[in-house]
């Protein structure tokens, strides 16, 4: 399984959009119980699902609290674990480290870039 770590605030419409979406036509009390039955573990509530659909804050959800959504989602939701983790700002390592790289090659770019201005402005000096 691969590893999610945060990398920017979660996207609180995307979230909600996709819980909603996971839950299909369930209520959310029937919803949390699904989860609790599936991930005996999760403590979860209607409450729960219900504050995390509605919050205004940038605190992301437990990657525990994920995996349970996306184990128990609506088959013909389209929801999977990549997309609820993308949704709550996480991508996984491996992308985490393509990103980073591209980012290093980036600011390589810049510098390299301004050498070579500072090269042409002696140049015509």
């Amino acid at each position: 399984m691969n590893k999610y770590v945060q990398y920017k605030a979660p996207d609180q419409e995307a979230l909600r959009e996709q819980i909603n979406k996971a839950r299909g036509e369930q209520t959310m009390a029937k919803f949390a119980e699904t989860i609790k039955y599936s991930s005996p573990n999760i403590k979860v509530s209607a409450s729960t699902l219900s504050r995390v659909c509605n919050w205004n804050s940038s605190t992301p959800v437990s990657m525990d609290l994920i995996q349970a959504i996306a184990a128990v989602a609506d088959k013909d939701s389209g929801v999977t674990l990549e997309s609820l983790a993308q949704a709550n700002g996480m991508r996984t390592e491996v992308e985490e480290k393509r990103a980073s790289k591209k980012s290093n090659s980036l600011a390589m770019r810049r510098e390299l870039l301004g050498v070579v201005r500072e090269c042409r402005e002696i140049i015509q000096d």
